[in-house]
């Protein structure tokens, strides 16, 4: 097997820097200036890619003609890592041919094979690779480079690949027949480039190669940020005297998030962070409960908890408020509690920045022009997402319309169509759509706050009338208010299914249930007066027996990881979620099952705290 690494890239700045440097002095001192000046610059080496990708490879990915070479080696170059274009430094060495040559020899099915096995046979780290045009639509290729890289794809308007081959006087690319256009093959790889990228470049007309891997640096940096952006957040405000043990309330997907978030903190700042994760035992699926235990790590614990949702949010806030219970914890053992769900404003701040990137993403994509308002369509049960994109108006995205879908715990559908919020005789349902079966919205208080010019005494009162009457009203100048931006409705569960099977049928892009909710509500909402972005706020795998019932999929009652693999066989988009197969295969962790009884998990975070810090 074919292996790289940024060692090949350091080899040649030690070769260089040993070689001559003109200093009037001694041998020795000759000597001692070369070899620190070359430890200097290896060191250089070494941080610059490492701080920015790690062992991770950068993987350029595009059509024929979008400068995939030229802007990898400028990336090299500025990272000072191994550069890697696949047709010479692959292909053409494992064949001892030309690409030309082989493709003459075997036609263009096996080519794309070939090609496929020449990939899989090699391996890379620390590394920038310029991949072939036709790569993408090799899956087990591109999955064995997905394993250890970002995969970032050039978008050239296709006139300007047009011009470009013409320039570079080739008429006819891999997978073209004699009946097919250039411009007809480019439109079919388009899909293949967007089933495989991590994000996305749009280059535009005219655009240097420099300016575009400065786009493409800037989009990995973004990339890495957004994945752990809040532990960041957290270690860098918080004072380094303390420990802080973090306590999460999940629906189903924050938990593991914030798990593994944590998990890739350093080694000083695990010593001083840890991380309770408290699930509804019963409440998530059985793919979101393996990710969520599969995610626990030397400073991070899953707990169970016999309840639903609301109990596990609502103890946690009592716990907060036990002002005895934390000064207990501070004074015995030097530990501050906090969280990393919606609970913490700082939760809320990644998504004010996607709901803006959607927005200018359809800007750049030419579907509307700068400064035209669009509606956003959200599955929401805490309110936390949707209070998001209202924060990302309030800072200049010109968003008109809030539409707030439900599933059939539609509490806050009914709370925005009356302006009572009434939770008497009302259970919460178990429904496909887990993450949002929510019956008290926490993140709602925030934004009553604003419509109430800040008036806490009237939260204060509101809420604890929820509280002990499991109701309130507020007064008809805040529901016009609250009406002006906001509009809502409910999916059924039989409804909700029908979208994602309607959906992959028209367009073979498999829908979560949480975004097939907000796909029903937004195409019953909407006045066609001007776009709607739907937020997708989950991937399909984590539910893959309703996934399966929608697309009328009779196997069902397989294992976990038999289900994820008949789904991989449709080659659906997005691609089935690899990570979340790795956990079914791991052994099942242990993890801890608890009462629902704020004292029991008082009793619990004790014990993490006194078997983490002491």
């Amino acid at each position: 097997m074919l292996h790289f690494n940024r060692c090949q890239h350091l080899k040649q700045i030690t070769q260089k820097c040993f070689s001559v440097i003109h200093v009037k002095t001694d041998k020795h001192a000759q000597l001692f200036l070369s070899r620190t000046f070359a430890l200097a610059e290896l060191r250089k080496s070494w941080h610059s890619t490492h701080s920015l990708i790690g062992d991770k490879n950068i993987i350029l990915m595009g059509p024929p003609g979008a400068g995939k070479t030229t802007v990898g080696r400028i990336i090299g170059q500025k990272l000072g890592c191994c550069v890697i274009d696949v047709d010479d430094d692959i292909l053409e060495k494992t064949w001892n041919m030309s690409v030309s040559e082989k493709l003459q020899d075997v036609g263009n099915e096996q080519f794309l094979e070939e090609e496929g096995k020449a990939v899989l046979n090699f391996s890379a780290s620390g590394s920038v690779i310029s991949l072939t045009g036709s790569n993408p639509m090799h899956d087990a290729s591109m999955w064995h480079l997905k394993k250890n890289g970002i995969i970032v794809y050039l978008d050239v308007p296709l006139l300007d690949i047009v011009g470009r081959l013409k320039l570079m006087k080739i008429d006819r690319i891999i997978g073209q027949n004699s009946g097919t256009s250039m411009k007809d093959l480019l439109k079919f790889r388009r899909r293949y480039y967007k089933k495989w990228y991590d994000t996305r470049v749009f280059c535009e007309s005219g655009a240097s190669p420099e300016e575009i891997a400065h786009k493409v640096l800037n989009a990995v940096r973004r990339y890495q940020v957004s994945l752990q952006l809040m532990p960041h957040i957290f270690t860098h405000c918080i004072p380094p005297s303390c420990n802080y043990m973090i306590l999460v309330a999940t629906s189903g997907d924050t938990g593991s998030a914030v798990l593994n978030g944590f998990s890739h903190l350093s080694k000083n700042d695990k010593q001083r962070i840890a991380v309770a994760t408290f699930f509804p035992e019963n409440g998530v699926s059985d793919f979101q409960k393996a990710q969520i235990i599969g995610s626990q790590e030397e400073n991070g614990w899953a707990v169970g908890v016999k309840s639903d949702f609301d109990f596990c949010q609502t103890a946690i806030k009592r716990i907060f408020k036990d002002s005895d219970f934390t000064g207990f914890l501070t004074v015995e053992y030097g530990t501050i509690l906090s969280s990393a769900n919606s609970i913490n404003w700082g939760r809320l701040l990644p998504q004010v920045v996607y709901h803006a990137s959607a927005y200018l993403d359809l800007v750049s994509q030419g579907f509307i022009s700068f400064g035209s308002p669009v509606d956003v369509c959200i599955p929401t049960g805490n309110f936390g997402n949707i209070l998001a994109a209202v924060y990302a108006k309030m800072m200049g995205i010109p968003i008109r319309k809030f539409i707030c879908a439900s599933n059939q715990n539609h509490v806050l559908t009914d709370f925005i169509k009356t302006g009572h919020y009434d939770l008497r005789e009302r259970k919460l349902a178990q429904t496909f759509s887990p993450a949002i079966d929510i019956l008290k919205s926490s993140n709602l208080e925030r934004h009553l706050h604003l419509l109430a010019n800040k008036d806490g005494q009237l939260m204060t009162k509101l809420f604890n009338q929820l509280e002990e009457q499991h109701h309130f009203q507020i007064e008809k100048i805040l529901v016009e208010k609250l009406q002006q931006d906001f509009v809502a409705d409910w999916c059924s569960e039989e409804e909700c299914l029908a979208a994602i099977h309607s959906t992959y049928n028209t367009s073979g892009y498999i829908l979560d249930p949480h975004t097939a909710v907000a796909k029903v509500v937004a195409d019953r909402m909407q006045d066609k007066t001007c776009p709607v972005i739907v937020s997708s706020t989950a991937h399909y795998s984590k539910f893959a027996p309703a996934i399966m019932q929608a697309l009328k999929i009779k196997e069902i009652n397989q294992t976990s990881s038999s289900q994820l693999y008949l789904l991989s066989s449709y080659n659906a988009l997005p691609p089935l979620h690899k990570a979340l197969l790795e956990k079914t295969k791991q052994e099942k962790m242990e993890y801890q099952v608890c009462a629902a009884d704020v004292n029991v998990l008082k009793s619990h975070v004790e014990k993490l705290i006194q078997n983490q810090f002491i």
